[in-house]
């Protein structure tokens, strides 16, 4: 599996979530799809392609002699399991250290001040936030000496769970108690978009969401129905959803400059 079959992947997941929406939406959306959906998929286009340089450029030929891939069948399953559950650990705390470390907050801040919650919302980062998770992900994974197919299996199902998580859908009851314990939920995930940062500093899991609750970061869905208001305080205007001011984010976000209007 290669990059563009984990774009694939992704592609695929934001198609099949999106018609969910359409059929079984969780909650009426006020957003237009338009500009809104466009400018997050050029903003995830750009971020991923930057990303995508960087890796290629800073981590060069070690990419292909640091991560071998396992010899037989069997190996490949241990290092796939035993792969996927430690990069998505990792991915807890960078996702935790994005939201303490000021200066990374910059540049997440942006996918918090979606003002309503969709698919499309999976695609709402700030390339600066994209090329940190991409270079992160890859150094930490060379370090462990985990194969790069395993790097990219797991790139694959964040794709899915990236979209899965925001999509506006109503979930049966009975499937979100069985699934909740074990995987990142929508429901478990709105929480996290809470405009009252008391909420949207928990629930930081991306695939697994058992990480939540053994260090103590989980916050409880909210009973079924119920409304949330997303956002970020500095950030709930009209003109900060436009492109432009959603790219210098990370430079408005603490001081006087923000445009209101």
């Amino acid at each position: 599996m290669g990059i563009s079959s984990e774009a694939f992947v992704g592609f695929a997941a934001f198609l099949a979530i999106g018609l969910w929406e359409i059929w079984r939406p969780h909650a009426a959306s006020d957003a237009s799809f338009g500009w809104r959906w466009a400018s997050h998929i050029i903003l995830y286009a750009s971020g991923g392609y930057a990303a995508g340089w960087f890796i290629t450029t800073i981590v060069g030929s070690a990419w292909q002699t640091g991560l071998p891939d396992p010899p037989n069948l069997p190996l490949a399953a241990l290092a796939l399991a035993f792969g996927v559950l430690v990069l998505d650990l990792e991915r807890y705390w960078v996702h935790r250290l994005l939201h303490v470390a000021p200066i990374l907050w910059r540049c997440h801040a942006l996918h918090h001040s979606d003002r309503e919650i969709d698919v499309s919302t999976g695609y709402r980062h700030h390339p600066f936030e994209l090329i940190v998770v991409a270079l992160v992900l890859p150094l930490s994974a060379m370090a462990l000496a985990i194969p790069g197919m395993v790097l990219v299996a797991y790139g694959a199902v964040d794709a899915i769970a990236a979209v899965f998580q925001h999509g506006n859908v109503r979930m049966p009851q009975r499937l979100e108690r069985i699934l909740a314990p074990v995987i990142v939920t929508p429901a478990m995930h709105r929480i996290h978009h809470s405009i009252d940062r008391s909420e949207a500093d928990s629930n930081y899991g991306q695939i697994f969401s058992f990480w939540d609750r053994l260090f103590a970061t989980y916050t409880k869905p909210v009973p079924d129905g119920s409304r949330i208001e997303f956002g970020v305080a500095e950030f709930m205007q009209p003109a900060h959803q436009r492109l432009p001011v959603m790219l210098l984010t990370p430079f408005l976000i603490g001081t006087r400059r923000v445009p209101s209007a």
